[in-house]
């Protein structure tokens, strides 16, 4: 099976994105709940 390249860089990114939004949205409701300060 051959992958290219840009693919896997590709998926990579799409993951880091999805962690990263996770880590924001939790963080986000964190603040809003009142036990943390949102800290960008």
């Amino acid at each position: 099976v051959c992958i290219s390249k840009p693919s896997i860089r590709e998926a990579i990114l799409a993951s880091l994105d999805q962690l990263i939004l996770r880590d924001l949205k939790s963080t986000i409701f964190k603040c809003l709940d009142g036990s943390q300060a949102l800290v960008l």
